[in-house]
Formats: C-alpha cells, sequence, structure tokens
C-alpha cells in the first residue's frame, strides 16, 4: 500500500499505488510501473497441495506422543532450524507430490538423516518442438524415485523467471521423463534431478542440463 505524506503539497509518496511503485533514493523519488503477477489460487495442482498440507496436518496432530518425539529428535540432527513439524510436514509432503500409489504417510523418521545419491548420467534431448525427454542411466531400481525440475534461460527481453519448476516424478528405473511445454523455437531449457526414496529422504540436486527448443 502506498505511504503518501502531506502538507501543501504532496510531499512524499513511497509505495505502491494502482499501476505503479512510488519510490526515493538518494534525494530523488521515482515512479515504476508495477505489473502484478495473476494467479489461480484454485487450479488443480494447488488444490491438490493444499488437500494434501492438510491431511498430513491432521496425521500429525494424532501422532502418538513417542513418535512426534523421534520426530523432534530427528530435526535437531538435519542442521536446520526446523521443528518435528516441520521435519514430519516436510517429509510426507515430498512423497505426496511424488503422484505414485505405493507412497502412504511416513508416521516416524528414518533411523539416519543419510541421502540417496543424486542422478547421473544426465541428458536432455528433444522430441519435437513441443516436447523434451530427460534420461538418466542411475540410479535405476524400483524403489527410489527421481523428480525433474526446469527453469528457463532468462534475459532481460524474455521476461521469464528464476524460478525451478518441477515437473514429474517416476520411477527410477523408467530411466527419462517428458517434459511437454509451448515455449517459442530458440528459447533455452535447463533441466536438473534428485532422487527420493520412500522415505522421503531427498538427493542434493545433479548438475544441469541445457538444450535449445528447435523450429
Amino acid at each position: 500500500m502506498a505511504k503518501i505524506i502531506f502538507s501543501a503539497i504532496v510531499a512524499d509518496m513511497r509505495g505502491r499505488l494502482g499501476g505503479a511503485v512510488y519510490s526515493f533514493a538518494r534525494g530523488t523519488h521515482y515512479v515504476k510501473d508495477y505489473q502484478p503477477n495473476v494467479s489461480q489460487p484454485n487450479t488443480p495442482r494447488q488444490c491438490f497441495v493444499r488437500g494434501n498440507f492438510s491431511y498430513y496436518s491432521g496425521i500429525w496432530y494424532g501422532l502418538k506422543p513417542t513418535y512426534k518425539q523421534m520426530w523432534r529428535q530427528y530435526a535437531s540432527l538435519t542442521g536446520g532450524r526446523i521443528t518435528g513439524y516441520n521435519a514430519f510436514m516436510r517429509h510426507n509432503l515430498r512423497l505426496a507430490a511424488a503422484y505414485h500409489t505405493d507412497f502412504s504417510a511416513v508416521l516416524y523418521p528414518p533411523q539416519t538423516v543419510s541421502t540417496p545419491r543424486f542422478p547421473f548420467g544426465i541428458s536432455a534431448a528433444p522430441s519435437d518442438s513441443t516436447s523434451n525427454v530427460i534420461s538418466w542411466s542411475q540410479p535405476s531400481d524400483d524403489s527410489t524415485y527421481v523428480q525433474a525440475a526446469f527453469i528457463m534461460e532468462w534475459n532481460y527481453a524474455s521476461g521469464y523467471n528464476r524460478h525451478w519448476s518441477f515437473i514429474e516424478t517416476v520411477k527410477s528405473n523408467v530411466g527419462s521423463i517428458t517434459h511437454n511445454h509451448d515455449y517459442e523455437p530458440d528459447d533455452v531449457i535447463y533441466y536438473r534431478l534428485r532422487s527420493i526414496d520412500k522415505k522421503g529422504r531427498v538427493s542434493p540436486y545433479s548438475h544441469s542440463v541445457s538444450l535449445t527448443i528447435p523450429s
């Protein structure tokens, strides 16, 4: 919200007002155009995430006190400043986001905080102008999963944001993930992968690979 200081005239104005942002720096007032991002809070993906959050929150509050204490102790070993509840939710929401029916709620934490090995032998190639295939050689078994994310090459002209976006999770022995998109020819896409096991433990992300969308 804009902050306006009135005198005989408007002497100072800072903040957002309508389609503009007013600021003051080094003795000069600035006005910049503001184009808010349009969001739709009821997309299927967002409804899915909110539903999972409510579901696993309910499970947490019904857990035995012993299990909650185990999660608190586990959280203290992660090296981050998180609570037992945060650790529980992080594990279970990661599993839920994978869309696999053999995932079930993790009621107590894994015995160690070790992580699975990240994918390697990664390559990315276009199938056509609207789909790309990301492949890996390892891991390759039916008890580990691989998640893929992408980001667009950014410059001032493209306007793409600089956030990695989730694509899909598949069993690691599938060996590839197809990314369907609607980007333009000659745009550059970067991909990176990570592994996840059935306890919700995730590996670091792999190095990124890129490709140019063909015409």
